[in-house]
Parts: C-alpha cells; structure tokens; sequence
C-alpha cells in the first residue's frame, strides 16, 4: 500500500531508549518500533545481537591467549566498518612480535603521537554565524562555485573540479573531516598498543566536539555546501559527513578504556540517533540519498553505520539491500565503467572516490548478513568489475582515456586495490600491487583494520612513489556524453589550465588531507 507523504516524512523507526543494566559496550541494542512502514525487531532479536557481541568477545579472547598475551585483551571493539578478524590478527601479530605488521604500526603511532599534540576542535571556531543565528551549526561553502567577475550581482557559477580557496575558510568542514580522521586513528592506536594516552586523547576531542555544551555541534547538516547568494545549504553538504563512518569505529575501539565512560557512550548514542532521525527524514537528507553518484553511496555508508551503532539493525539491513540495485547496478557499467564519475572533470578522482565507498559499503554490509562484495547482475556490474577497471591503471604506464583536468597522485589507490584484492583472491588485483612501492604498501595503515592482501615481498618489483602518476590524456579531444575537451579547453571552464598536482593523501581513518580532493 502506497504511503502518505506525512508517513513519509517520519523516520523508519522510533528511538527508544535502551533498558537499564546494560552500560557501556554491552549494552542492549535500540528497540525499533513499526512506524509508516519501518521495520520491527522483537526483544528476542535484541538479545540474540547481544549474544552474538559476548560471542565475538570470547573469540577474540580466545585469540589473543592463543598468541601468548600477557594481559587480558578487554572487551571486544564495538565496530561496524573495520574486520574484527583483521583488527584481531594485527593485534596477536604485534604481541608476537611478526614483522609485517611493523611498518603500518610504527606509521600509526607515529600519526597518533602527532594527534595527541592537536588542539581540540569544535564548530565554535569559526568566525562566521550561520543562517539560523547559531554557532554551534555546521556551516560550508560550495568548494566548486566561483564568484563570476563578470557578474553585476555577484553570482557565483560552477567550475568543476576547480577547488575555489574562498569555501576553505573558516569552514567547518575541513575541521570536521580532520576530526572523525583523528579520533579513529587514535582509537586504533589505543586498541592495538593499550596506551591509555590514546583513548584519553580521542575522548576529549569527541567530548568537545558532540557532547560539551558550549561546544558541541547541532546534529544536523542544514548549511552544507551553501552557495552565496543562492542557497543556504544543499544535499551535496553531506559529503563532508563520511567521516562519521570512521568515527563510530574510532569510538568503538576505545572499549574498556577508562578515559571512556558509560555516559560519554550514551551521549554519543543520543547524539547518533537524532542526528540519523535529521539524517532519514529532513529534505537535505532524503535529497543526498536520491544522488545516483558517490554521494548516493557515501549517504548511504552514513546511515547503515549510524544505524548500527544506534541498534537499529534492520534500517541498516534495508539500506543494504537497496545498494545492490542503487549503487551497484545501476551505476556501474559491465566492464566497471562508472559512467556519472567518469562525467566529471577529475574523472578518475570520482571514480575511484566512489570504489572507496562501494568498499565500505560492502564490509558494513557483513554486520547484517547481506553480501554486497558478491552481488553480480546478469551482465556482470559489481564492485569487482568496478575494481578491476581502476586496477587496469596501477600501471603509471597506462594512460587515463578520459577527462582529468590535473594530474593523479596514487592517494587512496593502493589501500583499495589492498582491500578489493583481499576479498577476490581469482581476480588479477593483486598483481596491480606490483606497480606501487612495497615499503608504502607495508606502511598501509588500513592493513591492521581491513582484510588486506599481502604485500609483495619483492621491492624490485615495485615502482617508487615518485613515479607514480598516472598518464592522462587532457590535451587529445575527448567525449564524455555531451561534454568535449579539445586543446584543453572545456565548456564553462576557463581555457587556461594551470598545471596543479591532487593531494589525495588519505590517513588510516579514509579522510581525505588538505589539498586537491573531490568535494561535489
């Protein structure tokens, strides 16, 4: 039956809170209660996910005495998007000393020793007030749009690809994606070495930014993106929220600390489910889950890891669901092709940006039993054909045959072809880690929370980092869909091209560093 656009606009569920004795990590999970066509989980199913919580405990205790551990390993990390197996095979590899995982270790803590020197950051820094009056909203500005000089009035116009310098200040975006960045990072550092130093350092930057009220942050995205003079926030702003992926995990990690406590956990929980309530029902919101591109995908990365952390398991099980034919099939073309990635002027940044996603989207897709890593249709679009076309480019040998306005940094490339490699041992993934620096490989921080490949032990092999660009073809005309490139000019760009390197660094925690980056 059709529903009303009142039922409509409800969220999928109705919060409730949790029964009393269950504090901290072992708590109950969320009730859900049938509201316009949500979906309901029995007292029963509750107590079964909490079983299967002290089951994983035990395994991974089970695990770590195995190895020889001289301390007990605490509770299990409560996280949704890391593998547990990865998370616990790297921890068992450090205490018994195995030397793989070193590099990617001495690089996290290093990057966590760093963070641990970082001012807390909060949505009050900035100096500008947003539309509603109050400070303590998110605000950003279109990275994309430009002021037109030529305009009377001041209007501002789209350059694609072109990061204007105006959006990144005092915005809150930058200083948000930094933090979900950090505090997984440094939960990671106090999982595997048990430094309190960590935990305390991750608590207090969460503290500041969602839970202290003088400094805490609206759950709410209203005045993303904003365009001056045009709109006050748009869909698109979400994108700087895919760090809450991360976050979540960063916060799982820091299970028994004593820097965490049961009502820092609760007042992340409170914080999470209105923000996911906003999230599921607000326009903005309902409007980034409608984009067909890595928006789409990231949006729904936001919701199934929110709504697993809040208990709301079957809302993240039906956003799974739908990914097959929303972020799958339909996106993705038979040969890999991801034809509204490969529309932009930093075509293979999209492409590659939205892999990034599908990836995550895929690992979070275990917690609920749907298999989004194998999910084929009957013309072969999956995430491994989408895999195995970027792959095709490792080799900086190959030259990019469509629209790349700047040159490539490697980025995130290795890490994801680190994970798709791992998850299709048949495919030739693995054998595209053959054009990336072994060292580099091995310092891969990702490889002590993700099922990774193995790095290629034969550096001579490899191809140091500074040889890594990959060959574009900007100059040759090209054609992608109605839009052309010929001699470096493009419709509504400027006919200059300046030459410009993309920093697309990416941290363990999968935000992307200060330089050239995707925004809209």
């Amino acid at each position: 039956m059709a529903q009303s656009a009142e039922c409509r606009r409800q969220p999928p569920f109705r919060l409730i809170p949790p029964p009393a004795g269950f504090m901290n990590f072992h708590r109950c999970p969320v009730a859900q209660t049938v509201t316009c066509g949500g979906f309901r989980e029995s007292e029963a199913d509750m107590y079964v996910k909490l079983w299967l919580k002290w089951f994983w405990g035990a395994v991974f205790g089970a695990m770590m005495l195995s190895a020889g551990a001289t301390e007990s390993p605490g509770p299990a990390p409560m996280v949704f998007c890391a593998d547990l197996s990865a998370l616990a095979a790297a921890k068992t590899g450090l205490v018994r000393h195995d030397a793989s995982f070193q590099p990617a270790f001495r690089q996290l803590i290093d990057e966590a020793d760093r963070a641990l020197q970082l001012k807390p950051l909060s949505v009050m820094d900035k100096r500008q007030i947003p539309p509603s009056g109050d400070k303590h909203d998110f605000i950003s500005q279109a990275p994309y749009y430009w002021r037109d000089t030529n305009s009377p009035e001041g209007k501002y116009v789209r350059r694609d690809g072109e990061r204007n310098p105006e959006s990144g200040q005092d915005s809150d975006s930058g200083r948000f994606q930094k933090l979900c960045a950090t505090v997984h990072k440094l939960g990671l550092a106090y999982y595997l070495s048990g430094e309190e130093k960590y935990a305390a350092k991750a608590g207090e930057l969460t503290r500041v930014w969602f839970l202290n009220p003088a400094t805490r942050m609206n759950p709410n995205f209203n005045y993303g993106q904003g365009i001056p003079g045009e709109t006050e926030g748009r869909p698109t702003g979400l994108i700087s929220a895919r760090g809450l992926v991360r976050l979540v995990d960063g916060i799982g990690l820091l299970a028994g600390s004593k820097s965490w406590l049961a009502a820092d956990q609760q007042g992340m929980l409170d914080w999470a489910n209105r923000y996911l309530v906003w999230l599921t029902t607000s326009k903005i919101g309902r409007g980034e889950g409608a984009a067909q591109n890595n928006h789409g995908t990231y949006y729904d990365t936001q919701v199934v890891s929110l709504a697993l952390f809040t208990g709301h398991r079957e809302l993240a099980q039906k956003i799974l669901l739908e990914a097959r034919e929303k972020r799958i099939a339909r996106p993705i073309e038979p040969d890999g092709r991801e034809p509204l990635e490969l529309a932009r002027t930093l075509s293979f940044n999209y492409s590659l940006f939205n892999l990034n996603a599908l990836l995550d989207l895929a690992t979070l897709s275990q917690n609920v039993g749907v298999d989004l890593w194998h999910y084929q249709t009957a013309d072969g679009r999956s995430i491994l054909k989408a895999a195995e076309f970027l792959g095709k480019y490792a080799d900086s040998g190959q030259k990019w045959p469509f629209q790349q306005i700047h040159p490539i940094t490697r980025g995130s490339f290795s890490e994801a072809l680190l994970r798709a490699a791992a998850q299709y041992p048949q495919s030739n993934l693995k054998d595209e880690l053959k054009f990336f620096s072994a060292a580099d490989l091995a310092k891969e921080v990702s490889r002590l929370s993700f099922k990774t490949a193995d790095v290629p032990s034969v550096s001579g092999r490899s191809k140091p980092a500074s040889q890594g660009r990959i060959k574009t073809s900007q100059f040759e005309e090209i054609i992608i869909g109605q839009r052309s490139r010929k001699n470096g000019t493009l419709t509504g760009e400027p006919t200059q091209i300046e030459p410009a390197t993309i920093d697309l660094n990416i941290t363990s925690g999968g935000m992307v560093q200060p330089g050239h980056r995707p925004g809209a």
